[in-house]
């Protein structure tokens, strides 16, 4: 069992073997399964635009991005997260693995075979793990590990997505919106209780990170506003 478990942990920590071909733009490289068309490099350099809008963003930090477009890579690599767009190892080197993309649209491919639709884009999915490896890389595992889910997610959805208006997403919040719902595979409760500390309260990243208030008590200062 031991020797299964090492191996296992190599594979997660080296698996270019499995996925020959590659992109590099910047300081993230994406590796695939499969041969990559033109327009992954359009949408890496897409990414790396909206994590350069986070003050962590640091361009000596490496990203290496494993698109999983064979499904047994995918199981292989997410034995228990297969149901998720992507997954960061940050405790063991920070690899990501995505799964499978439609190249004409940009969209990956989810786990009932439809593309994910709405504002998680494939640059959206690369940025967004990217930050979770930006975030581990400045606080360290430790206190990464110690964090609530909503500053985690929160916050990598807040630089991956395009775009974020906080009188919108507070509105779909007031109104119950189901994708309100962490259980709904969306981050949005999230995202809006991070929006509302960075821009609401004008508050900086350190402040976030080290905010005391539990998510029910984000929560109720919401619905105060």
């Amino acid at each position: 069992m031991a020797a299964s478990l090492a191996a296992y942990a190599t594979l997660l920590a080296f698996p270019e073997p499995l996925f020959p071909y590659r992109v590099a733009r910047g300081n993230a490289t994406l590796y695939s399964d499969r041969a990559l068309p033109g327009a992954a490099a359009g949408y890496l350099d897409k990414a790396l635009s909206r994590l350069s809008r986070s003050p962590w963003d640091d361009p000596a930090l490496s990203h290496r991005i494993f698109l999983c477009q064979s499904r047994w890579h995918w199981l292989l690599f997410t034995p228990f997260k297969h149901q998720a767009g992507g997954i960061n190892c940050v405790y063991l080197n920070r690899n990501i693995f995505l799964r499978n993309v439609n190249w004409a649209t940009g969209r990956l491919i989810g786990e009932s075979g439809r593309e994910v639709e709405g504002e998680r884009d494939l640059p959206y999915f690369l940025a967004h793990e990217m930050t979770h490896g930006l975030t581990v890389a400045r606080l360290g595992r430790w206190k990464y590990s110690r964090l609530e889910a909503w500053k985690r997610e929160g916050y990598a959805d807040y630089v991956g997505m395009a775009a974020f208006e906080f009188d919108a997403y507070l509105g779909k919040f007031r109104k119950g919106d189901a994708k309100m719902d962490p259980s709904s595979e969306y981050y949005w409760r999230y995202l809006l209780m991070v929006g509302f500390i960075l821009e609401d309260e004008k508050a900086g990243l350190d402040r976030l990170f080290d905010d005391r208030r539990t998510q029910a008590e984000m929560e109720a200062a919401l619905k105060r506003l």
